[in-house]
């Protein structure tokens, strides 16, 4: 008579609530490790930052709104380039200048940036009483955190923990993933795009309009979202005719129009206060250039532009494989429809590292190509390790404003 081994019930309950709280556990620590990683490389790197007076400076090229000290150390770091801007919103508010108003363009272009995260770090300021970057960290952090969450519990329903996991971690180390602890909007815009695309997957559309105007007042990255909602309707019509509400079909045309305006809903805002010509000069303009597409043609004639061209087909066929499927239909879509986006709408800068981070699959379709293979797991570690290792170059000569004048930005 063969023996049988009981396994103990406190290990089946140990599992059972590891299993449980993991979701929670293993995206929190990636983030935290690597933001922990990014602390270090912010604070060596400051060192090298030149002390930076308050005003215009150089030659109009970088704003300061408080000035900072030679090596002002990590707390002075994430408040560099967009993050003076969103300093002065936060102590100062939007300022309407007089016509006579010597500081009139600075006061301006502050319209430029969309109210909602430096409104909340206000907020904070006032409830806890922090200064703006301790705030301003704090704000970015949690909303990581809470972003990261999401997207783990998005992607782990279906195509399992390795690929939730892969996903955090290529996300976390990507080459501008230091933002998501700066005084940037990135890290908010991001976890109301998982709300965004959460809420819409699990069909609680009113929901999902208030995540879409939160993050339409944080980043003017709403259209592509429409086409997420169209897609997400598409697949309902197909298949759940009969079944599909008159309630459901007017909540989904309103959150599709919503997305669509989303983009021009704080440029309107503000012309109200400044001025339609100034508001929307402000605020669309600057985004709205020639894009990637005409760009590369007019640069590098139509080899560039091929290539340009190469890289979005390349994309959207695997994001869109059968690999992916596990991705679910929501991320699928906007894994290839923001990117498009965006290298219709923004010039060819440095930005569109800062602008993928909002694109969390982006480095995920590497690992989805080698995804039946016995080495799969050695591309996300490889892929992790070139990302830490670009994001010392991102914050050295990117983040970190050198002497003899600021360089580019993020």
């Amino acid at each position: 008579m063969g023996l049988r081994v009981i396994r103990p019930a406190s290990t089946a309950m140990s599992r059972s609530r590891l299993d449980r709280w993991s979701p929670l556990i293993i995206p929190l620590a990636i983030f935290g490790l690597t933001r922990a990683a990014s602390y270090v490389m912010m604070t060596i790197a400051s060192r090298d930052q030149m002390a930076l007076p308050v005003g215009t400076w150089p030659y109009g090229q970088y704003f300061v709104s408080r000035g900072l000290p030679a090596d002002p150390g990590y707390l002075g770091v994430i408040t560099n380039w967009d993050g003076q801007w969103y300093q002065s919103i936060a102590l100062d508010g939007y300022q309407v200048p007089l016509p006579d108003d010597p500081e009139a363009g600075q006061k301006l272009q502050a319209w430029a940036f969309p109210p909602g995260y430096p409104m909340l770090v206000r907020g904070a300021m006032a409830v806890t009483g922090l200064p703006f970057s301790v705030a301003a960290t704090v704000i970015s952090m949690v909303a990581g955190g809470l972003a990261m969450i999401l997207l783990y519990r998005l992607l782990d329903r279906r195509a399992g923990a390795f690929i939730a996991a892969s996903a955090v971690a290529l996300l976390s180390t990507f080459p501008s993933a230091p933002l998501l602890q700066a005084a940037y909007s990135e890290s908010l815009a991001l976890l109301y795009l998982m709300l965004s695309l959460t809420l819409l997957a699990s069909r609680r559309y009113l929901w999902c309009a208030l995540a879409v105007s939160a993050l339409a007042m944080s980043r003017l990255v709403t259209p592509p979202l429409a086409l997420v909602v169209a897609a997400h309707f598409y697949r309902r019509f197909k298949s759940e005719r009969r079944d599909l509400s008159t309630s459901d079909m007017v909540s989904l045309g309103f959150l599709f129009v919503l997305c669509v305006i989303g983009a021009v809903a704080w440029p309107v805002i503000s012309s109200f206060f400044i001025g339609s010509q100034a508001g929307l000069a402000r605020t669309s303009a600057p985004r709205y250039l020639r894009g990637w597409f005409l760009g590369s043609l007019s640069i590098g004639g139509p080899a560039l532009l091929g290539a340009v061209l190469l890289l979005v087909l390349i994309l959207m066929i695997f994001a869109m494989r059968h690999t992916t499927e596990g991705w679910g239909l929501e991320l699928r879509v906007w894994s290839v429809a923001y990117p498009v986006y965006i290298f219709s709408v923004t010039s060819i800068l440095l930005g569109v590292l800062r602008y993928f981070l909002l694109a969390p699959t982006f480095l995920l379709v590497a690992v989805m190509v080698v995804a039946e293979n016995r080495w799969r797991a050695a591309v996300p570690i490889l892929l992790c390790g070139l990302g830490l290792a670009s994001q010392w170059w991102y914050v050295s000569q990117v983040l970190v404003v050198p002497p003899p004048a600021p360089g580019i930005g993020p």
